[in-house]
């Protein structure tokens, strides 16, 4: 979605005081999540439409266009800045913002309705084909929704001028299962009576009937044939279209049943073995459940592994990526590896640089797009990342985690164990002061396949710079948990048991002064102890 129009660029016509309200407002957005975007767009867009006569065209344009980059499956606010445009600019703008709109809604029949009424109003006069063609490409769309009565009575209407346009209207919608098809067969009726009968004739086969009579008989006939073939179908969506036909409020708690009743009809289109019609059902779900991220999961998974439409979707992949970085980071992940199994590496560093810019650092990402960089060989970028993760993220449980991941990979998948070593190293200043750093550049270099000797020299480097630098910053606790950690290693990884005796001295003699405990003053030994000199003795 063009999001050119900047928030700063339009400025009221009279006064500044909204300007500024807006800007604050867009302000806020940026702070919540999804949910909370949403609602705090609502309060925008109210007072927005409050006072639109006092707006720039180019800043409400930009007002709109922004929010539907994030929420792009609400038709209300396509059709509104739709009809806007087509006010204040021209019909061209407006047909511009209609079809990005259908692009982005393509199974939503309220929005090709609307689109379809408005094509007939701006264009019909002067370039009626171009209207059939709106026609023709609404039905490809949704004319087999099961509701979609609403577009073949609009082209029923906007062909009214012609009988043979008509007839053909009402062939073709006869086997569409649609929830009203059983009016159709009335409405024929009474058409192929209204008619002349020399026009009946014409639309039978000529010279096959005796009279008008006998022809109106024989299409009518024939229409209530196809009637009934089509009404096998039309039961058996009634069943599954039931229970989805109230779609919930964005963000509104989905039951366990109403998720059901998708998947079940999803299920069924399946085993119809009808690729175009799950397809279609998918993309009808995500008009309702865009916020739900298993959703587009299980699609994402269908349209590569079931259907095989792999150009399918790296389209969708792309048209809602403002979307997905929102959602569960593992919608966005799952685009990412196919985009990088089609060999589209750019892509998957432009989405990652994407992501970062408008969600920033999160631990499951970067850490994705590390192991990215490690498979394409960049180690230095790689290890770019590793440090703008480090930055990024706050929790310290969260920097280990990324540290010991990262490391990890290096050591055991690219057999790189000197690579993983110069990250943890390269991460010690951030990780100062944390015991769980020890323990972790310990445990790495006790598992690494490197000889004994390395193991405790590589073990002994670290444990050097957290006896120089970091004794201060640590407890009394965390400091012996820290040599026992390292007592550990030697044991394990030394068979000298000089080595291990002089290891554990050592210790000893750093805490020798902790061993006993200072005297407890006085009136305190008192009040604990009492006279008891059985306990006052032991204290000493």
């Amino acid at each position: 979605v063009s999001t050119q129009s900047t928030w700063g660029d339009s400025k009221l016509i009279e006064g500044g005081e909204m300007s500024n309200e807006l800007e604050d407002l867009k302000r806020r957005v940026e702070k919540h999540n999804y949910q909370g975007q949403y609602l705090e767009w609502q309060k925008i867009l109210d007072v927005l439409e409050k006072n639109i006569d006092h707006l720039d065209i180019a800043y409400v344009e930009g007002v709109i266009n922004a929010y539907l980059s994030s929420f792009p499956f609400d038709p209300k606010y396509w059709i509104y800045l739709g009809e806007y445009l087509t006010k204040f600019r021209s019909r061209d703008d407006g047909l511009r913002l209609f079809k990005n709109g259908l692009s982005h809604n393509p199974r939503d029949v309220d929005l090709w309705v609307y689109y379809l009424t408005w094509a007939s109003k701006n264009f019909a006069s002067d370039n009626p084909a171009f209207v059939v063609q709106c026609f023709e490409d609404a039905i490809a769309a949704v004319g087999s929704d099961y509701h979609a009565e609403k577009v073949w009575d609009n082209l029923i209407f906007f062909h009214s001028s012609s009988i043979e346009e008509v007839h053909k209207v009402f062939k073709r919608v006869v086997k569409i299962p649609l929830s009203g098809l059983e009016d159709y067969v009335g409405r024929y009726r009474g058409f192929i009576q209204d008619i002349p009968n020399e026009e009946v004739i014409k639309l039978a086969k000529p010279g096959e009937f005796p009279d008008a009579d006998a022809a109106r008989s024989a299409l009518l006939q024939a229409y209530v044939d196809d009637y009934s073939t089509t009404y096998t179908q039309v039961v058996r969506r009634m069943h599954y279209e039931s229970p989805i036909q109230t779609i919930p409020k964005p963000f509104e708690p989905v039951s366990d049943a109403y998720l059901r009743s998708w998947t079940d009809y999803i299920q069924s289109e399946k085993a119809a073995g009808d690729v175009d019609r799950v397809i279609f059902l998918f993309e009808k779900a995500l008009n309702a459940l865009f916020f739900l991220p298993e959703i587009w999961l299980k699609y994402f998974i269908y349209l590569e592994t079931e259907a095989a439409r792999p150009a399918h979707l790296e389209e969708m992949f792309s048209r809602y990526q403002p979307v997905l970085i929102h959602l569960n980071p593992e919608v966005l992940l799952y685009g990412i590896y196919f985009e990088e199994s089609q060999g589209r590496i750019a892509k998957v560093r432009d989405f990652f640089a994407y992501f970062r810019k408008h969600k920033g650092i999160v631990l499951e990402v970067i850490l994705q797009e590390i192991y990215f960089e490690a498979r394409q060989l960049s180690l230095e970028k790689a290890k770019t990342l590793l440090e703008e993760g480090f930055a990024g993220l706050k929790d310290v449980r969260q920097q280990l985690f990324l540290l010991q991941e990262v490391a990890s990979f290096h050591a055991f998948l690219h057999e790189n164990a000197e690579a993983g070593w110069e990250m943890l190293k390269s991460a010690r200043r951030e990780l100062k002061g944390t015991k769980e750093f020890y323990y972790l550049s310990f445990d790495f270099a006790f598992k690494c396949n490197w000889d004994v000797a390395n193991k405790l020299r590589n073990a002994h480097s670290i444990f050097n710079e957290f006896l120089l630098e970091h004794t201060r910053q640590m407890s009394e606790k965390d400091q012996r948990d820290v040599w026992k950690a390292y007592i550990d290693l030697v044991s394990k990884g030394s068979k000298d048991p000089l080595i291990i005796k002089s290891t554990v001295a050592a210790y000893h003699n750093s805490f020798g002064r902790f061993l006993r405990p200072a005297p407890a003053p006085a009136a305190e030994s008192k009040q604990d102890y009492g006279e008891n000199p059985r306990k006052m003795a032991k204290l000493s």
